[in-house]
């Protein structure tokens, strides 16, 4: 686990930063063909498309909230708990969850709960979805867009109502705070019914972390699901004081359905496996929006005493949490962070080398475009 969490916090793509790679796609555009398609505006369209497909807009105010589904899909959704990292762990575990499932994953927005307020952020209002459906192809739905006007545009809908698998409180039984509220989505007129996952469809004892191939297979397997809400009809689980009301509460909770489109689970954040995959195939796209990119190179200005006009050098970003280095259990070895830096800078001389090879082939003029990796300074963030 802690060599997955150093791995998350070095943010490899802020090493090249956006006038080079400009200058780079600059230099390469000369070879495309002259009228060539506006990328960008195709993004964009084809992420709108998208959208449209996987969430029905009613011409009028729906009075269920399954109105908005479209027959034939399945939906994955998950809630959230912490702060921007954690919840940042959530979504891309999601993404990763609801791409092995075939599914459209269902997002709520960023939450800051450690500033009054509140204040939500959605996650297209932070990331480039549109860039990160052309890169993935995996179908993400901003739940904001149903929700706009926050509460009082979901009182008159019909909840829609969940089982929800908590993979959480599994791993921490004797965590207060686990599973999430499962009131943090009611105000997109989604209601949970939390319920321990089939301990037998799980390797790993209770108190530890799950792992993710077994999560996806239980996912996967409907009629299990529905057996053991069944089951649990008759016996309270977990045998744990701290989770008997309101989270737990199986004698309450409805059927499921085989057919019922939309799964939940709480939050994919105590995973045992699966980091490498998950990065390989949805961290490293989730690219920022434009303004946070700008509040970033303002910022890194100062920070290197950059005049404006001129290019922010490139560098290596690394994200600290406050209890990276304490010396408890679950804490990183600051040998981890040396390590993986010393990988990135690896990596990116490999790709400054391919991107420079490939220009040679296509005969463009060949010219150093980046300093050296091995001098890149290494810019330390935190959000505690």
């Amino acid at each position: 686990l802690a060599l997955a969490a150093a791995t998350l916090i070095l943010v490899l793509l802020a090493s090249l930063h956006e006038p080079t790679r400009q200058r780079v796609i600059s230099t390469a555009a000369s070879l495309w063909p002259v009228g060539k398609v506006d990328e960008r505006a195709r993004m964009d369209a084809r992420y709108k498309e998208m959208l449209a497909g996987v969430v029905m807009d009613p011409h009028r105010p729906p009075d269920r909230w399954s109105e908005y589904l479209v027959p034939g899909e399945q939906y994955l959704v998950t809630n959230f708990f912490g702060g921007q990292t954690n919840q940042l762990f959530h979504k891309l575990y999601a993404l990763y969850a609801a791409r092995e499932l075939g599914a459209v994953a269902l997002l709520p927005s960023f939450v800051a709960i450690h500033f009054p307020g509140h204040t939500h952020r959605s996650i297209d209002a932070m990331y480039d979805m549109p860039r990160f459906y052309n890169l993935t192809g995996v179908r993400a739905f901003p739940l904001h867009r149903i929700s706009r006007d926050g509460i009082q545009k979901t009182t008159t809908l019909e909840p829609l109502r969940l089982p929800c698998w908590t993979f959480t409180a599994y791993t921490k039984p004797d965590a207060t705070w686990l599973p999430p509220p499962a009131a943090s989505l009611n105000e997109y007129g989604i209601q949970l019914d939390y319920s321990w996952p089939d301990t037998e469809a799980v390797s790993t004892p209770s108190g530890q972390p799950v792992v993710l191939d077994d999560v996806l297979a239980f996912l996967s397997n409907r009629t299990r699901q529905a057996s053991w809400i069944e089951q649990n009809r008759f016996r309270r689980l977990p045998h744990n004081r701290q989770h008997t009301s309101p989270a737990f509460d199986p004698a309450n909770i409805p059927p499921l359905t085989l057919d019922n489109p939309v799964q939940c689970v709480d939050a994919l954040f105590y995973v045992r496996s699966g980091w490498s995959r998950m990065w390989e195939q949805i961290g490293q796209h989730l690219h920022f929006v434009g303004t946070v990119q700008q509040a970033a190179e303002d910022y890194l200005r100062i920070l290197f005493e950059v005049p404006e006009g001129q290019d922010v050098p490139p560098y290596i970003s690394v994200h600290i949490r406050g209890t990276d280095f304490r010396t408890v259990h679950g804490s990183i070895p600051s040998t981890s962070f040396v390590n993986k830096v010393a990988e990135v800078r690896q990596l990116l001389a490999k790709r400054l080398a391919d991107v420079e090879s490939n220009m040679t082939r296509a005969s463009a003029p060949r010219k150093t475009l980046l300093t050296a990796p091995e001098n890149y300074p290494v810019v330390f963030t935190t959000d505690e």
